[in-house]
């Protein structure tokens, strides 16, 4: 099979924008917020199990080192799942969950939820802490190296990116000009980039203050995604799709589809994946041309996974989650995870860490409803949160 044609879809019955996730055994994981279930499939495309949550799952899951699968439901709970799909704990926040958990090196999951507050939840599933924000949290969280965790609010009218320790004291906030939804990422310098609704990608220090923003063309959404070389990606809702060096300045945009928000995925040789809202995945090249898109039946505003065979999956609102080959695996790899090398510790796509230690890593997350107005991408989520 050549890059870009189908291995298989599955009928997953999602009608929504959820994303999935895929362990190292290239089980990947989707939630639906049809059937209210976190959804296991097998590489080859066959269902492997089916864990029924109390409401509709529109979080992306994340998986930890032991293969404990975290997702949040409309139910207000954070479930925490083994591998072989029976519950480990839940934990209920009294808050419908729309965003992708993250996983510190110690296994405490942080979870932002819409009732301003970020859990920070211990592997037993018992509360470590928690804090209350200014704004609904819908952005999915990020770790550093120091165990930093990162999180974007929306605020009326403004967005502030929050930075807490692990023992939950707030360390600085960050007021952007808009909400934001997109989930931040983590270069291997430690400088934070997060997309706010103002059309600005921020670049901030590691003490807080700005490093340099980049005034774009389009609403952002999305949760910026970085290669091996710290260039940052990010899509618009109008169409534009940027290429930013590490210094601020554009290194090229790409003008595909009058619209589109999912998160981009990068692969070994340096491939961006996105989906769009003419119903494609898009495959461009890292000069920004075109290198391959499939057609699926409707929007694909979810972020894409690649597995370690090179394998890129996708969720459509046709319903169908879509198994496609790609020519190489995931820029980021597993193994250097959890050793507290790299820049971040990324949960979303935990089949994603970078080879090299002082490579970047990104966290990917999801994206809200076309029915708010308001569409992002993750994650992992991108990552992206939602807002409903």
């Amino acid at each position: 099979m050549a890059a870009g044609d189908l291995k298989w879809s599955y009928a997953i019955g999602i009608d929504y924008d959820d994303s999935p996730a895929v362990d190292d055994n290239g089980v990947i994981y989707i939630g639906s917020a049809v059937d209210n279930k976190l959804h296991a499939i097998n590489p080859d495309g066959t269902p492997k199990w089916t864990y029924l949550t109390g409401a509709g799952i529109y979080s992306a899951p994340a998986i930890d080192q032991n293969g404990i699968i975290y997702i949040g439901s409309n139910d207000g709970k954070l479930y925490a799942i083994n591998p072989d799909g029976t519950l480990k704990w839940e934990y209920d926040t009294g808050s419908w969950l729309e965003c992708c958990p993250a996983i510190d090196k110690d296994g405490v999951v942080y979870e932002g939820a819409p009732n301003f507050k970020l859990y920070a939840i211990n592997p037993d599933g018992t509360l470590k802490w928690d804090y209350s924000t200014l704004g609904r949290l819908f952005s999915p969280p990020a770790i550093d190296q120091n165990g930093i965790i990162y999180i974007g609010s929306d605020v009326v009218s403004a967005g502030r990116l929050y930075a807490f320790y692990p023992d939950g004291t707030k360390k600085w906030d960050y007021l952007t000009g808009d909400q934001i939804f997109g989930g931040p990422a983590i270069d291997q310098n430690g400088i934070i980039y997060i997309c706010s609704r103002d059309k600005k990608l921020y670049a901030i220090n590691p003490d807080g203050t700005l490093k340099w923003n980049y005034l774009t063309l389009d609403t952002l959404f999305s949760a910026p995604a970085i290669d091996q070389n710290g260039i940052i990606y990010i899509s618009g809702n109008t169409g534009n799709f940027y290429a930013i060096n590490p210094d601020g300045t554009k290194k090229w945009n790409n003008s595909i589809n009058p619209f589109y928000n999912s998160c981009p995925t990068i692969d070994k040789n340096g491939i961006i994946y996105f989906g769009s809202w003419d119903d494609k995945l898009y495959a461009l090249n890292p000069d920004g041309t075109k290198k391959w898109e499939y057609l699926t039946g409707n929007n694909v505003d979810s972020s894409p996974a690649i597995d370690q065979n090179g394998i890129i999956y996708a969720q459509s609102f046709d319903n169908n989650l879509y198994a496609i080959e790609c020519e190489a695996p995931p820029l980021y790899y597993p193994a250097l995870y959890y050793d507290g090398s790299m820049a971040n510790y990324f949960t979303m796509r935990r089949n994603q860490d970078s080879e090299a230690a002082a490579a970047v890593t990104n966290i990917l997350g999801r994206s809200p409803s076309r029915s708010t107005g308001a569409s992002v991408s993750g994650g992992i989520a991108c990552g992206k949160g939602k807002k409903r």
